[in-house]
């Protein structure tokens, strides 16, 4: 029974994608376990079948494995089976948008932890109640647990929650203060990818492109986009979505975009680096924009914000407006930047709100390219403006074109540009603007 048991865990850790060969193996654990009536053989059976159903179909069936496994471990005594499905339970909930049930279920094994004293328990119960501080944004009491599962951390590998302490650091605007870079894992550990992905996201918040670029194609080239799984790969993803955004990869965007669709209801949640991050849909939202779907983008970005306020999830909820404002300022269209002003202001006052410091320096610098400049002109650029007088005194499109050697195309998009810059949804409107502001 151990041994299907095993196997099963180690053909999902070391394989792509869900196994329908690591299920067949998991229910014959189970259906083992359950002729030898044994309740720790049964235990052991539920943990390798809660791993095997990896994909993000299959939530409803962990959650009842994680159920079992918790009923079977209390009926045998073993706090460890007991602290496995407290874990997996915990973070199953989190993944389907119950932050209360998470909560509880953490509740449930901090009390393990307290009649165990078992380090490995106490250090994975504080890994988890740092990543649910972490995830709502309370980063005072996020500090605490963050550091005692370092503390309580006995592997001779690389610590697998360092990426908590990067992600506090980072929204704290502080990561000058995270002085040891990330160290990647041998292949024998199954968040290898994790922890580079989170090496390469710190390595572009520092600028250093050349390093995260070396990182980022190292990614791509793993299966990464077949995985239709949440735990590690919410990792990878995620940070990979961020990536090809900054790197301007539009071609693995929209395959991100294509890979990360199943879970558009979902929260990603990384079971193994105990991180949450947030809707899946912020990510979606933001892809979809860099890809040239606007309106797939805002829908996205629309789930993400109610998700986001519904969970309490307000670092995320922050980010979405800020990706929203975003949005709107690169679309351009009339009322767009006055639209982005606002989500902007609001994305800065939760961020000042909840001392997320990282977000809000991104904030000021959005508004500042949307506030009217000091000399009046809205950002008009000197062309623009060449065009706008022109247009006031009655020109066509043709004619402007003629003046300045421009194709009709060119002169449309300039106008269109103007329009949004100056919060209008028609020419003569805009030249009516530009008089009575003096532009002209």
């Amino acid at each position: 029974m151990r041994v299907l048991a095993r196997l099963a865990v180690d053909l999902t850790n070391r394989t792509t994608g869900t196994s329908q060969r690591a299920r067949l193996l998991a229910d014959g654990a189970i259906a083992f376990a359950g002729r030898l009536a044994d309740p720790a053989q049964l235990a052991i059976a539920h943990w390798a079948r809660f791993n095997a159903r990896a994909g993000v179909e299959e939530l409803p069936q962990r959650l009842d494995d994680a159920n079992r496994l918790i009923e079977w471990a209390e009926r045998c005594g073993d706090p460890l089976f007991a602290a496995w499905g407290y874990i997996h339970h915990l973070l199953s909930l989190l993944e389907a948008g119950n932050v209360a049930g998470a909560d509880r279920s953490l509740a449930s094994l901090e009390r393990l932890r307290d009649r165990a004293h078992l380090p490995y328990v106490a250090q994975r119960a504080a890994a988890c109640r740092g990543m649910l501080d972490l995830a709502l944004g309370r980063y005072a009491s996020a500090a605490g647990p963050i550091l005692r599962a370092r503390e309580f951390w006995q592997s001779g590998a690389p610590p697998q929650h360092r990426a908590q302490e990067y992600v506090l650091l980072r929204d704290l605007g502080r990561l000058k203060e995270f002085g040891d870079e990330f160290v990647v894992p041998d292949d024998f550990h199954v968040w290898r990818q994790a922890a580079q992905a989170h090496r390469m996201a710190l390595a572009l918040d520092r600028g250093e492109r050349d390093a995260a670029h070396l990182d980022y194609q190292a990614l791509l080239v793993t299966n990464t986009f077949r995985r239709a799984t949440i735990d590690t790969w919410s990792s990878v993803v995620t940070r990979l979505a961020e990536a090809a955004i900054a790197f301007h990869d539009a071609a693995s965007a929209s395959r991100l975009y294509e890979s990360m669709l199943p879970a558009a209801d979902r929260t990603a949640v990384d079971g193994r680096l105990v991180l949450c991050h947030g809707p899946v849909a912020l990510y979606l939202g933001q892809l979809a924009a860099a890809i040239g779907r606007p309106d797939d983008a805002e829908g996205h970005l629309d789930r993400s914000l109610a998700i986001s306020e519904r969970l309490g999830l307000r670092p995320f909820f922050a980010r979405t407006l800020l990706a929203q404002a975003r949005l709107r300022a690169g679309r351009n269209r009339p009322g767009d930047r006055r639209a982005a002003r606002g989500l902007a202001q609001r994305a800065l006052d939760e961020a000042i709100d909840i001392g997320m410091r990282g977000l809000e320096l991104a904030c000021r610098d959005l508004l500042a390219t949307l506030t009217p400049r000091p000399d009046g002109r809205f950002g008009l650029t000197a062309r623009e403006l060449d065009v706008l007088r022109l247009l006031a005194d009655g020109l066509t499109d043709a004619a402007i074109a003629d003046r300045f050697s421009l194709s009709p195309r060119t002169v449309n998009t300039h106008l269109t540009s103007i329009c949004g810059k100056l919060d209008v949804s028609s020419r003569l409107a805009a030249a009516q603007v530009a008089g009575a502001l003096d532009l002209i």
